[in-house]
């Protein structure tokens, strides 16, 4: 494929610009983390508007070629992680198995009351009281989820000692609570992202997400930990094992 853009081609011209980035992508030209160029190395390599440039971009980012970095660029993915939903372990442990540095930022953590439906959810009354711990989890410093989680106090008590920034809550409530986490229910299904999940992530608003809702147990299924996971798609496959019996 030439990389030069033909302005009589019925193929619009944004399209011919994002064939060209990925080409380059599939053939080695930008490797794994390389930065691609911006919208105005665009426009000035190619004569075309912003407009055009940025639609060229957008279309890498929605195949899942590239990725956006607000303050640094857009650059080719390191990686897709694929995230076993037949296995119960924490965002930690799973970036780890996949050979990414695990690290998060904490946003919010506090006590609150339970509104009808965290008590659902926790099995627990309205008004008991629950810690809301909200968090960026990032891998090799991308910003990979948002994740929200709410436990309940009274079988954690004293759990805002700790810094989860630096922490997994898995690992907290296990080794110095000696709670053993044995499933978890979750569901997942795809969405957009609004203001409140896109400033965290670093993303536009109307990115597509994938987001999971689910509750963590404890032995005699009690309920541990309700979450809510906003995951960038352009980030993240998700695969499980079926079983017929």
């Amino acid at each position: 494929m030439a990389n030069s853009i033909d302005p009589t081609s019925y193929k619009p011209l944004y399209l011919q610009i994002s064939d060209i980035l990925r080409n380059q992508i599939k053939n080695g030209g930008y490797a794994a983390g390389d930065l691609l160029p911006s919208e105005n190395d665009l426009m000035v390599e190619y004569s075309v508007s912003r407009n055009t440039a940025q639609r060229a971009i957008e279309d890498l980012v929605r195949d899942g070629l590239a990725i956006r970095i607000q303050g640094k660029g857009t650059f080719v993915p390191k990686s897709i992680v694929e995230f076993g939903l037949h296995r119960l372990t924490s965002f930690s442990e799973e970036m780890s198995y996949k050979g990414l540095s695990p690290s998060s930022k904490v946003l919010c953590f506090n006590s609150i009351q339970a509104d009808a439906q965290l008590a659902h959810a926790l099995g627990i009354d309205d008004g008991d009281p629950v810690y809301q711990l909200s968090r960026v989890r990032y891998g090799d410093d991308h910003p990979m989820a948002y994740q929200r989680s709410y436990l309940p106090l009274r079988l954690c008590e004293g759990l805002d000692r700790y810094d989860f920034s630096k922490r997994s809550l898995f690992t907290v409530l296990e080794q110095e609570y000696h709670l053993k986490i044995t499933w978890q229910n979750q569901y997942i299904k795809p969405c957009i992202a609004r203001q409140s999940e896109a400033e965290p992530l670093e993303i536009d608003v109307g990115t597509p997400l994938l987001f999971l809702e689910g509750v963590a147990y404890l032995e005699r299924d009690i309920p541990i930990e309700y979450k809510k996971i906003y995951y960038r798609s352009d980030l993240y496959d998700f695969s499980m094992r079926s079983v017929r019996n």
